[in-house]
């Protein structure tokens, strides 16, 4: 199942993230800006706490251009146990590239496993697994590059809506980060949590994650994040938490989803680490298109395309495919 949702993140053209239940913060800071793209920052970005927050959890997309030529190098790890758990722990280093004249450069690891590689060159998109050979082919649409990128980057974004009820920012203070004025402030623990706000409760999976946030509880979290005040950008973000939440009822029903308990029962633990620094500001090497001998000649065989077709409706979903792993 990883790796085929591995997969997914290559060949489908619907590159938003998945719809997460907002939050407020116990010092009703917005965990995540209301409506759709957000605003340009731009220069009116002032000192407000939740226009810091906004910016820190804006897609890459919305500032990659405007901060000009440069390379965003993230890692997150996360580890989770608890009575009856396996101890499993993730880590993902994601690298992105934004070149002259709009090329892209994309790369997310995750483990020695997997691994996902995309550059976009010349108005052709080159996609593949690790291990794998890079499949060519043009774009969608103009924006799909960018959806597919920034797809990659939502860990600091996510990890942050994950936190936003329980999460406020300390006092900004000015700065100058790689040369450029910025806005620093910390990231805390709210005295007091805020309520989750209204979210989706026809599908089974929205009231699932719902419930799961519901029961999440923050035990310890601390950060510092860096904002660059002409764009937005987040130049340094630093976040740590330790968290528990309620496990499983019980084994999985039919559809391969966990049960919760409704209350009270075990907690798990869960422990995330994420840093994300701007470097190379203004410096990035030239972005080139794979050798020949690293492209998949016939791509309408490929695994890839085959999955491709079975996402977008072109051919019949494998029967196989159709079982959720718990």
């Amino acid at each position: 199942m990883r790796v085929l949702m591995a997969t997914l993140w290559l060949v489908t053209a619907c590159g938003a993230r998945s719809a997460s239940v907002p939050a407020t913060s116990g010092e009703g800071v917005p965990a995540r800006a209301a409506g759709g793209s957000p605003a340009p920052l731009g220069a009116s970005l002032g000192a407000a706490p939740e226009r810091l927050l906004e910016a820190l959890q804006q897609p890459w997309s919305a500032f990659a251009r405007p901060l000009g030529p440069h390379r965003v190098r993230l890692h997150a790890r996360s580890l989770r146990s608890g009575p009856g758990l396996p101890m499993a722990r993730v880590e993902q280093h994601v690298d992105l590239v934004w070149g002259a004249g709009g090329r892209l450069w994309v790369r997310k690891d995750t483990h020695d496993q997997y691994g996902l590689e995309l550059r976009w060159i010349d108005d052709w998109l080159y996609l593949r697994q690790r291990w794998n050979r890079f499949i060519r082919r043009r774009a969608l649409d103009r924006q799909e590059p960018l959806r597919l990128a920034d797809r990659a980057y939502g860990l600091l974004p996510d990890e942050l809506a994950l936190l936003g009820r329980f999460l406020k920012l300390g006092p900004a203070r000015a700065v100058t980060v790689l040369g450029r004025a910025a806005w620093q402030v910390s990231l805390l623990r709210a005295e007091r949590a805020g309520e989750l706000a209204p979210g989706e409760q026809d599908e089974q999976d929205a009231q699932l994650a719902r419930r799961w946030r519901r029961s999440l509880q923050v035990e310890e979290l601390t950060g510092t994040a860096a904002i660059d005040r002409l764009t937005g950008a987040p130049l340094l973000a630093r976040v740590h938490a330790r968290c528990s939440f309620t496990l499983p009822a019980g084994p999985s029903d039919a559809t391969g989803i966990p049960r919760l308990a409704s209350s009270g029962g075990a907690r798990g633990q869960l422990e995330l680490e994420l840093e994300q620094r701007v470097i190379d500001l203004g410096e990035v090497s030239g972005i080139t298109a794979p050798p020949a001998e690293e492209i998949v000649a016939e791509v309408r065989g490929h695994r890839l395309e085959i999955e491709r077709q079975m996402v977008l409706g072109e051919r019949p979903v494998d029967p196989a495919w159709r079982q959720l792993s718990p």
